[in-house]
């Protein structure tokens, strides 16, 4: 089979990165070697892929990674896929973290650990992690030890940051990309095959926010976390965190906030 003859049709690019993948070559390689043959069994295996990705599987699965941050993240199904758009919010707490001496963070929530691996890689700073999916831990701490973090970055599997009671007095900033879809929208079809947890919480998408604060209303905390970007949604979120400053996506949109969880709220 001659590679070209597999790069054909739509889903172009995917294929290529599929191509690259089943062969083990950087995509330069491939293009600079269309006219190349390849057995069949390479063949057959990067047309069942295409075929997977042209379903709506995640390209991401597919090829057991996403750049994130600079970084390339195992991931594997079950396990959240890291958004570009999730950048931001790890760039705000960066900065954060910098400029306040920040020495511990928690992330609820951590899935392939995107957020935490990249705080503790471009910080050095203490990272408490939690996430009730017992994969996302195995994944998270797979992309630690790939980069070297895993002396900064401490895994437990359970609720929120109830695992970590006892390192509570020890938490400045908790960082999070919560669950905040409405329970009633239809996800795309690629999201199907992501864990739904990552994306649904309770009875509205503000539900996390609001047992969060009622699991830690008295810790003396710094949150920064994502959210729907809606109005309503903010003068919710403004009522139940201290402090609070909304801070713009790429696209100008409200999507994360910086607050302060206190009784005072």
């Amino acid at each position: 089979m001659i590679i070209g003859e597999l790069l054909k049709g739509e889903f172009l690019t995917d294929s290529l990165v599929i191509t690259s993948h089943v062969l083990g070559k950087d995509k330069a390689w491939v293009l600079a070697h269309l006219d190349d043959s390849i057995d069949s069994a390479a063949a057959n295996r990067i047309r069942e892929l295409i075929d997977k990705r042209k379903n709506g599987y995640p390209l991401a699965y597919i090829i057991n990674k996403k750049e994130f941050m600079g970084l390339d993240f195992y991931v594997e199904e079950g396990v959240f896929i890291p958004r570009p758009e999730t950048e931001t919010l790890v760039e705000i707490a960066i900065e954060y973290i910098k400029s306040h001496g920040i020495k511990t963070v928690a992330e609820v929530g951590c899935g392939s650990g995107a957020i935490s691996v990249s705080i503790a890689y471009y910080c050095k700073t203490r990272i408490y992690a939690t996430d009730i999916s017992e994969r996302a831990i195995r994944v998270t701490m797979a992309n630690a030890k790939k980069y070297g973090v895993d002396d900064f970055v401490s895994i437990k599997h359970g609720e929120f940051l109830d695992p970590f009671k006892d390192e509570f007095s020890n938490i400045e900033l908790v960082v999070s990309n919560p669950p905040y879809v409405e329970p009633e929208y239809k996800l795309p079809r690629e999201s199907h095959y992501e864990p739904k947890e990552a994306f649904f919480y309770g009875n509205s998408s503000l539900s996390f926010y609001k047992e969060f604060k009622k699991r830690y209303a008295n810790a003396n905390w710094v949150l920064i976390m994502e959210f729907s970007g809606k109005e309503e949604d903010k003068k919710q979120l403004k009522s139940t965190f201290h402090n609070i400053k909304f801070v713009n996506d790429i696209d100008g949109v409200e999507r994360f906030f910086i607050a302060e969880i206190t009784d005072e709220a």
